[in-house]
């Protein structure tokens, strides 16, 4: 009898605990529903792609008391180039023009860095590596403003929109 007692009692914690864990597939409280194909761009994404494309430009203070100042191209074909120019606490100049790919999704930028232009020469950088990619939170983006921040370690970056044949300010 104790043997029956024992083996209905580990037979109904068994099935409780069964139906605690499934949720029929039509449940509509159902977290984790996804969509069987790629999602088509929402009118938002559209309008930061088109935003985002053109020539950008920022100069912000570093940590050591010097200015990182740089040019970003962003093409509708997803691929850019950045012109940077950093100035030391010394006032000395090193310049510096990298290029990748960009996109956007969601309320995240993100570029993939594929190399460096060194005089007609593009180097290549090494794709494996998870340094060359860089994602950021999109804080505000207009057709004049583009405000966004790193994940780690978070720094805040903000470039303002500039005619094609803008240059270094001297």
């Amino acid at each position: 009898m104790r043997m029956i007692a024992i083996t209905l009692c580990l037979f109904l914690f068994s099935v409780a605990g069964c139906s605690t864990i499934s949720t029929p597939a039509s449940s509509p409280t159902q977290i984790n529903v996804i969509d069987e194909g790629k999602p088509a761009l929402s009118l938002s994404q559209k309008e930061k792609w088109t935003q985002l494309v053109g020539k950008w430009f920022g100069n912000q203070p570093t940590k050591s008391e010097g200015r990182i100042m740089w040019i970003a191209e962003r093409h509708n074909d997803g691929m850019y180039r950045i012109h940077f120019r950093v100035i030391d606490a010394s006032g000395k100049k090193v310049d510096k023009t990298e290029l990748g790919e960009w996109g956007v999704s969601g309320s995240v930028y993100f570029t993939i860095y594929k190399g460096d232009v060194e005089g007609d020469k593009i180097v290549p950088v090494d794709p494996t590596d998870p340094y060359n990619r860089d994602a950021y939170k999109i804080l505000k983006l207009d057709n004049e403003i583009f405000e966004y921040e790193s994940f780690d370690p978070v720094n805040k970056y903000t470039v303002r929109r500039v005619p094609s044949d803008f240059k270094f300010p001297e």
